[in-house]
């Protein structure tokens, strides 16, 4: 007694049995001989097919799978490079909008810095609003509104002209330089000659 593979249901079972106890096939290693012997035939049958092409008919095709493999060599190689310089492109354009985005947040915070110095009671401040009214280079001009108390301890709304450069020790980090100007302006502020006169007293160009 030998085992065989069920033809139906794949399981070990005695080449003796009626039927397959697992899935009740009927004479299962007759089945099992009928499929072998199919599938010789067919192997046979593609062998004769194959050993009657001629060698001179045989070289194209070989050719042509050799050209195939150099043509899709050369298609992973360049779409790597590809790939490798896009990301390239993409690293140094996302540097250098992080490194804006750093020199803007730096002047941002340096404009309400430079308010507070000048206010009666700093730490009382609260910042309202602040917009970027201009660039130059590395020097942002902000309008700046804050509330604070004042002398008699009132709290009190404020608007401020202020101008600042923001320079850098490092690729990653920047700092506001002290030379700068501030100005309070009209509540409602600030007036295009009020931005004109406090451009003009900083040696904003």
């Amino acid at each position: 007694m030998a085992l065989i593979t069920c033809p139906e249901c794949g399981a070990r079972i005695s080449d003796q049995a009626e039927n397959c106890p697992h899935c009740g096939l009927p004479r299962p290693a007759e089945r099992l001989a009928i499929i072998n012997a199919e599938r010789e035939k067919r192997q046979a049958t593609a062998g004769d097919l194959l050993s009657g092409i001629p060698m001179w008919a045989k070289i194209p095709a070989a050719l042509a799978a050799v050209v195939a493999s150099i043509v899709i060599i050369v298609g992973v190689v360049m779409g790597y490079y590809a790939c490798r310089d896009t990301r390239s492109s993409r690293s140094y354009a996302e540097s250098y909008e992080e490194a804006e985005d750093s020199k803007k947040l730096t002047a941002k915070l340096g404009a309400f810095e430079v308010v507070k110095k000048n206010l009666k009671s700093p730490s009382s401040s609260r910042l309202v609003d602040q917009d970027l009214l201009e660039t130059s280079g590395d020097s942002y001009l902000y309008r700046v509104e804050v509330d604070s108390q004042n002398s008699f301890g009132a709290q009190v709304r404020s608007t401020w002209l202020v101008c600042l450069s923001v320079k850098s020790d490092s690729p990653d980090r920047y700092h506001w330089n002290d030379q700068v100007g501030a100005l309070e302006v009209s509540r409602n502020g600030p007036t295009p000659e009020e931005i004109k006169t406090f451009k003009e007293l900083n040696g904003w160009k």
